[in-house]
């Protein structure tokens, strides 16, 4: 999409003329007393509001600037067709439900525009030269609504002028999965794979509630989230504890008042092996691993049901491929993979989804300090990598967290009782071909 220099320069003077004289073209954006600010799409503002022009979008703000500039009336616009009338209310009912202008033109390169003040743009068209004609690569430009945001450059169009890029936000890109509000609880979600999940559903807006031990990690986890301008809960809990998991069912929904989804995800391979264990080592480990995914799941099921909420347990490929002296973590997985497709049956009537993600290998702290009791951790590491056949690397914990999240939401509302394999064909693949 390429902009005539006579458009950029229309829209330029007839921004200096709305801020100026406050009369016909006057912006219809709120002019911002005090220094100019930086927009923020975590200030509570409106996020990405398509702002109602005088013309049919930009190219009518073209028009009339360079009708105006010669000192002619504007000319009156031709009358919309019942067609196009239509398509310009679904286009603002949509907006207005989102509550954030729809993206068109070419996706994931420019983010959501936040509110320009007019001052502002004012003082960044003039002081930065911008009235000159500048052009744009088609590639370089992305259209939200009526705003066209150009990525790498300096331009900004506002439907009444340009601003510099300077003052706009793009905020980072979500998947858009409707998660806004929802209120998930993540187990084990201060460290690794679990903060990983969490700052994904922060970023789609959810409201994540970390339940962890460690009530530090939870809150430097929890703060740096808040500090985001997201939201974000975490409860202090023993999961090994009975009454510890059905207080932390509580206590989020003493806060929260819902809970819409679950991710059990805690645990440890702890190297419960055959010959190495015994019988207290063992159990201990079903309930490090295993027995919480069905205590949290238990008490948290009526809330579940009344919101037709979704399951996640995260696993490993251990249960299905083995790995030698971890005979409880094995056994453990193998547990959780059997849970997700019981919950999964048991809660069709409810609409209640149950899935689970078995992760091969992703380097998190728990792996890192099981890599380091090797002779020589990067040799071993090495040897790891190389028997991954996409990419020759391990997988990362924001590629788990994804599908996490993609599975909570609804865009995978006809996906229940499956063991999702993110491993970069660890188990699946044959590895001697490779």
């Amino acid at each position: 999409m390429r902009r005539k220099p006579s458009i950029v320069l229309a829209s330029a003077a007839l921004l200096l003329a709305a801020a100026g004289t406050g009369g016909a073209f006057a912006s219809p954006r709120p002019v911002a007393s005090g220094p100019a600010r930086t927009p923020s799409f975590m200030d509570g503002g409106r996020r990405g509001a398509a702002a109602p022009s005088s013309g049919s979008g930009r190219h009518s703000a073209g028009r009339v600037g360079r009708r105006a500039l010669a000192g002619a009336a504007p000319r009156p616009r031709r009358p919309r067709s019942p067609g196009e009338r239509g398509r310009d209310r679904d286009r603002e009912g949509r907006a207005g439900r989102r509550g954030r202008a729809r993206p068109r033109g070419r996706p994931g390169v420019a983010g959501e525009v936040d509110e320009v003040d007019v001052e502002a743009a004012v003082a960044a068209v003039v002081g930065e030269g911008l009235v000159a004609p500048r052009r744009a690569e088609a590639e370089d430009v992305a259209v939200v609504d009526d705003h066209l945001a150009v990525d790498g450059g300096d331009l900004l169009d506002v439907s009444l002028g340009y601003c510099s890029k300077k003052l706009i936000t793009s905020r980072q890109d979500n998947m858009h999965l409707g998660l806004e509000n929802k209120v998930v609880m993540v187990t084990g979600g201060a460290r690794g794979i679990g903060e990983g999940i969490v700052r994904a559903l922060a970023e789609e807006k959810a409201i994540p509630v970390i339940i962890g031990r460690d009530e530090i990690d939870n809150l430097r986890l929890c703060q740096s989230i808040v500090s985001q301008g997201s939201k974000c809960g975490h409860v202090t809990a023993e999961l090994t504890s009975n009454d510890a998991c059905r207080r932390a069912v509580e206590e989020t929904i003493s806060k929260f008042e819902r809970i819409d989804a679950l991710v059990n995800n805690a645990g440890v391979n702890d190297g419960v092996g055959l010959a190495s264990g015994n019988y207290d080592k063992f159990v201990a480990s079903l309930h490090r691993n295993l027995i919480h995914y069905y205590l949290m799941t238990h008490y948290s099921l009526s809330e579940l049901i009344r919101n037709k909420g979704s399951i996640v347990n995260i696993s490993s490929k251990t249960a299905e491929t083995g790995q030698g002296n971890t005979s409880a973590y094995a056994a453990s997985n193998g547990g959780r993979n059997a849970l997700t497709r019981e919950w999964a049956v048991e809660l069709l009537p409810y609409q209640v989804r149950a899935n689970a993600v078995i992760v091969a290998e992703c380097y998190t702290p728990a792996y890192d300090a099981w890599i380091k009791t090797f002779p020589d951790p990067e040799e071993k590491l090495n040897l790891i990598n190389e028997k991954i056949p996409l990419g020759k690397r391990m997988t990362t914990k924001e590629e788990i967290a994804a599908m996490a999240v993609f599975l909570l939401s609804q865009k995978s509302s006809h996906i229940t009782g499956q063991l999702i394999h993110v491993d970069g064909g660890y188990v699946h693949l044959d590895r001697a071909l490779l």
